[in-house]
């Protein structure tokens, strides 16, 4: 994009920093450089937990609050956003407790169910899997981690009280008086004394047959979901040495388990719930079940009803006042797994898995809508959106065409069995390409949509996994065997011109120019030179930190859909030597990206849709930063050149407030500004610099974020390079505050990295560098202005530089 384009962008994004952030906004150590606009957290439904009135149940990324007055009949109070997918969830009184995967325990404040509020956090250390609260404490299931115990006497400020690292991996956990037991995954059950929760010691443990997932306990006995073991029973009369009495192998994986005077409830995977007389533990037997459509993994029991969260079908409302034969009441839908989207006009169409293909308004992007759905034969991979229609890659459906012409009923207008597993899909023209694992690429004529026909195809090498359309080629992303180029200019009869066989594993591909850009799985970001399509080249690559799993490209950007870390944003104006540049960790599994409207949208697993925008700082703000000191905080920030406008004004804002102007008139005449905010409360703050344009005008420019507990801290510092103008040198001075790795580049106008000064780990402390004009083949670069970039650590500040030959 052109330096024009980009500066519109950060003006447009600009506007919606202005609005208080949503619940469930990532950590700030969690992003570089883009900043959430919103969030459409929908997905699988994990964990419910029930009271006498209410409902508590996940939704991907969303807590939903449901009315059960009248089980048969429930009424949606509520929903609010968390970072991560809801695993599980405990309610204690006006609050709902909920193990958030990443993101550890989250406290929400249900006394008004229409109007849930986070009230406090806690980032547990490894993965939050399983809650449960007895008294004033929060007892986690923290995976690699074991047994967290969190003191939430007050529910804004928990804290850890102790801790057991259990033998295995924790999952499920339950307490009952002085004790916790935990379901430790292949290491079965541990049972933890936490008399005093500062120092819990285990007492005594049973290596299940299976894999523990879940326990309850009733009396005497503990009841533990063994998952390909089914229900297993444990007689924990002596703590130190519990002992199975009985067991109940379950048609399917057990992942839940509830018990309710003298039955137990398992969610039991593919076989929904299973209901089981346990009165005699010796010799447990099932009274009866009710096989959900989906896939079962939990169950919460309240009267006469049973509460059974079936990952892609929703909540269940389950009436089990004859265990011999229960019967669905109702339901509450959720969505899916969001595995690719994409965006035309004002919607974006995610394709959801076994959820289908879901329609979502962005006209404002802060407040995405769900507004249609379509529930495909198969597993819904991928989307292209072309002529009022979208192309489903439905796994084994095949391709499904789908007429969006009216967002809110879309409609199936025809269908094409690929013959294997259409995963991925491109249209040109009256043709879809589509990705068919096994069987290649296939060529289907879709001039009638309702008629869809094979009109070639061509079976790669190895497992056709995406596909991207250019000119007279299609470029398959072939798994283990690479790049695949082939020459479609007679789709009848395609053929491979060339290809190239990747480090990694080829997932998805993007086409700009003469250049292919391959999500290569473990192997990050590839480069590849397609000018030759009988030769492509690799010119570069980027080894991102998880597994690149899709890929968009716009102007010299490369946006790039990394599994378990989000997005990254990776700089490919040398295609020799591409950079990250910018990132967001998003909460779940990033499998999709689509670039429209200066924002990325984000396919993130089981939590949802991330919709994010640009931080991107204008080139003459050289830096923005808040530190805490003793009289409060203080702000410090600098230009490098004149900025437009009137002056500027500082904003500040606390966790779930709104925006606060601190400043009553703009502050303007100085490049160098230092601002005490005497009055600064002791929380974690959110400061922002905006521009007052002539007319009034506000241009948000940059945010900082302050923690509660951060100390003041040296400024990363570049300081103007002299002399400056320059002609032929220039000299660069800087100071790193701590050691890090550090890079120094130089940038043009348009935003091309024409040369690197420094890039190397460096101690704290001054460095100087010089620059004599010259990109990085050694050439003299034209008269104009450049930019220095100095980025060190995740901070970044520049420079403008005046070459005058």
């Amino acid at each position: 994009m052109t330096r024009l384009q980009s500066r519109m962008m950060i003006l447009f994004l600009a506007a919606f920093s202005a609005l208080p952030a949503a619940a469930g906004d990532r950590a700030t150590d969690d992003h570089l450089f883009l900043s959430k606009v919103g969030r459409w957290a929908d997905g699988p439904c994990y964990a419910a937990a029930v009271t006498d009135t209410l409902v508590c149940f996940g939704g991907g990324g969303s807590l939903r609050v449901v009315s059960i007055a009248d089980p048969a009949s429930p009424v949606d109070l509520a929903r609010i956003q968390v970072p991560g997918p809801v695993l599980d969830v405990a309610v204690a009184g006006d609050r709902a407790y909920v193990a958030d995967w990443l993101d550890g325990l989250r406290i929400i404040d249900i006394s008004d169910p229409a109007s849930p509020v986070e009230l406090g956090a806690y980032d547990t250390a490894s993965y939050a899997y399983g809650v449960t609260v007895a008294g004033s404490y929060a007892y986690v299931a923290d995976y690699h981690d074991g047994l967290r115990i969190i003191d939430v006497s007050n529910p804004a400020a928990p804290s850890e009280a102790g801790y057991f690292d259990t033998a295995g991996h924790a999952r499920g956990v339950a307490v009952a008086g002085n004790y916790a037991y935990v379901a430790d995954s292949g290491l079965g059950l541990r049972i933890i004394d936490v008399t005093n929760p500062a120092a819990p010691v285990e007492t005594g443990f049973y290596d299940t047959a299976g894999s523990a997932y879940d326990v309850a306990v009733s009396g005497d006995h503990v009841y533990v979901a063994d998952y390909d073991q089914g229900l297993r029973i444990f007689d924990v009369s002596d703590r130190a040495t519990p002992v199975e009495t009985g067991f109940l192998d379950t048609a399917s994986n057990a992942w839940d388990v509830t018990v309710a005077g003298n039955y137990a409830y398992l969610a039991d995977d593919g076989d929904g719930l299973r209901v089981v007389d346990v009165s005699n533990p010796a010799a447990p037997v099932e009274s009866g079940y009710l096989d959900s459509a989906g896939l079962s993994y939990g169950v919460a029991v309240a009267g006469s009803h049973a509460y059974l969260a079936d990952y892609n079908n929703g909540l269940r409302i389950i009436d089990v006042s004859t265990p011999a034969s229960p019967a669905e009441a109702a339901y509450c839908a959720t969505a899916d797994y969001a595995y690719e989207v994409t965006v035309a006009g004002n919607y974006a169409y995610v394709a959801d898995y076994r959820g289908g293909l879901r329609i979502l308004d962005v006209s404002n992007p802060i407040t995405p809508t769900e507004v249609g759905v379509l529930d495909t034969s198969s597993y819904a991979h991928s989307v292209a959106v072309a002529g009022g229609y979208a192309y489903v890659a439905d796994y084994y459906s095949g391709l499904c065409i789908v007429d969006v012409s009216n967002p809110a009923a879309p409609v199936e207008a025809g269908s094409f069995n690929t013959g294997s597993a259409a995963i991925d899909v491109a249209v040109a023209g009256s043709y879809a390409y589509v990705a068919d694992w096994t069987d290649g690429l296939r060529v289907i004529d879709v001039s009638n949509p309702a008629a869809p026909s094979e009109t070639g195809f061509l079976d790669t090498a190895g497992y056709a996994r995406g596909v991207a359309v250019s000119g007279d080629y299609a470029y398959v992303a072939d798994s283990t065997d690479g790049l695949r180029i082939i020459d479609v200019s007679n789709p009848a009869v395609p053929v491979e011109a060339g290809f190239l066989d990747t480090d990694g594993t080829a997932y998805k591909v993007d086409v700009q120019g003469s250049y292919a850009y391959v999500a290569d799985k473990s192997a990050g970001l590839r480069v590849i030179d397609v000018s030759n399509p009988a030769a492509p080249v690799e010119t570069g690559y980027y080894d991102t930190l998880d597994d690149a799993w899709d890929v968009d490209v716009s102007g010299i950007y490369a946006n790039v859909a990394d599994y378990g870390d989000g997005l990254r944003v990776i700089n490919v104006s040398d295609p020799y030597a591409p950079f990250e540049e910018a990132y967001y960790d998003t909460g779940g599994r990033s499998r999709g990206v689509a670039l429209a409207g200066g924002m990325a949208y984000v396919a993130d697993g089981r939590n949802g849709l991330y919709i994010l925008g640009s931080d991107t700082v204008p080139v003459a703000l050289a830096y923005f930063r808040a530190l805490r000191v003793d009289a409060g905080a203080r702000l410090d920030w600098e230009f490098s050149g004149t900025m437009e406008g009137e002056g500027f004004h500082l904003y500040r804002r606390e966790q779930g407030l709104s925006w606060r102007r601190l400043t009553d008139a703009p502050l303007s005449g100085r490049s160098e500004y230092s601002f005490l905010d005497a009055a600064a409360p002791h929380g974690a703050l959110e400061y922002a610099l905006v521009e007052l344009a002539a007319g009034g005008e506000e241009r948000w420019l940059r945010t900082a974020s302050l923690a509660a507990s951060e100390a003041g801290t040296p400024a990363l510092r570049l300081a103007q390079n002299h002399p400056n103008p320059f002609n032929p040198a220039t000299d660069l001075e800087f100071v790193l505050p701590a050691a890090a790795r550090a890079r120094l580049a130089i940038f043009d106008a348009s935003g091309r990295r024409v040369a690197v000064l420094i890039d190397e780990a460096l101690p704290a402390g001054p460095r100087s560098v010089s620059w004599d004009g010259r990109d990085h083949r050694g050439r003299e670069l034209p008269s104009g202005v450049y930019v220095a970039r100095l980025a060190a650590g995740r901070e970044r500040v520049e420079r403008k530089l005046v070459l005058a030959r």
